[in-house]
């Protein structure tokens, strides 16, 4: 059995096409839905259209707390052994797309087995999205695997699944080697544009507000888990560093946009914090020709943020601005809570 956790907030419009494509699966026999209603209305009436068909179930809180929480909280009221995600506004590709994940993970025993996606812009263009750690899109999971490495989403609205990503991969990777993860050629998941999705509820919202400080928080957090489950710094070096990098080019798309001080101030002490981590560890372990390609990677990749952009800081000054002073100890719940704020007043 695979466990389908999708979770929602007030997704009534869009997620009976979701369920729609899971009905249509040839092995819907094999599968378990649950709905994780993230502080929203109830999914009763749609869940009985598709009780004939499906096994499915709601579960859920009063409160809303984001996608990380959401999923994390489906993971722990969920039992089988395998795991896929899907968003509540998202669809599988095709009618066998959960049997190819599935077959995948039990055929090679990985831990983690990662499919490309087909991306539905807002005016039904299509583009195929190569497999990646980015999102969790046409991913599947061995639950045994996450349980034994304590490897957990963060209760965040941002980048959640970029940090998860990273642990389940590094932690496999460092145990089984290439075995420990597979990737798939065929696309099995439909990413589709939502006007109301937290991504594209008021761009900068999200760009320029949870965003950035997300992905910082949450790749610092992985590798200190991916450290605390056994994985050398030797090994997560190069990875280390490009995402240091990014950091740099974050805020300077952040200065550039001039996003509100509450922001630019969270990006810069989340940033400190990673940096005083790791910025000096990994150096024992990097070449300077290394150094040099790993930055030019880094920054190339951020090619969509850096369009029209004139950086106004430059790499060794954005390394003296982190080390010029202590790291603020302030729980994360609290940047991303006053960063969400200001967001939206802007918004509003």
């Amino acid at each position: 059995m695979v466990d389908v956790i999708i979770p929602a907030y007030n997704s009534q419009d869009t997620i009976i096409r979701t369920l729609s494509s899971i009905a249509m699966q040839l092995d819907r026999e094999n599968i378990m839905v649950t709905i994780v209603n993230d502080g929203g209305e109830p999914y009763t009436d749609i869940i009985k259209i598709f009780e004939p068909i499906l096994k499915i179930k709601e579960i859920g809180y009063k409160e809303n707390k984001g996608p990380g929480y959401a999923r994390q909280y489906g993971i722990d009221n969920t039992n089988n052994d395998y795991i896929i995600f899907i968003d509540a506004d998202d669809t599988f590709l095709e009618a066998c797309s959960v049997w190819l994940l599935t077959n995948a993970i039990k055929e090679s025993n990985a831990k983690l087995v990662i499919s490309p996606f087909v991306q539905i812009g807002k005016h039904c263009e299509q583009s195929v999205i190569p497999a990646n750690l980015t999102w969790i899109f046409g991913h599947i999971y061995q639950r045994n695997f996450l349980t034994k490495h304590n490897i957990r989403f963060t209760p965040t609205r941002s980048n959640e699944d970029v940090g998860f990503n990273t642990m389940v991969y590094n932690i496999a990777f460092h145990y089984f080697g290439d075995n420990g993860g597979k990737l798939l050629t065929t696309p099995t998941y439909e990413w589709h544009y939502n006007e109301a999705s937290i991504t594209r509820r008021g761009k900068d919202e999200y760009e320029y507000g949870i965003c950035t400080p997300g992905y910082i928080y949450n790749l610092h957090n992985a590798f200190d888990v991916c450290i605390r489950e056994g994985v050398t710094l030797k090994e997560i070096a190069k990875a280390v560093l490009e995402s240091l990098f990014s950091c740099f080019v974050y805020y300077n798309v952040a200065l550039a946009k001039e996003v509100p001080a509450q922001t630019l101030w969270s990006i810069e002490e989340l940033s400190r914090k990673f940096y005083y981590d790791y910025y000096n560890q990994v150096q024992d372990f990097i070449s300077k020709d290394e150094y040099k390609e790993i930055y030019t990677q880094a920054y190339n990749s951020k090619g969509a943020h850096l369009q029209g952009i004139i950086p106004k800081m430059t790499l060794e000054g954005f390394i003296e601005l982190m080390f010029s002073k202590e790291v603020n100890e302030k729980d994360y719940a609290q940047f991303e809570k006053e960063v969400q704020s200001v967001a939206e007043e802007e918004r509003n």
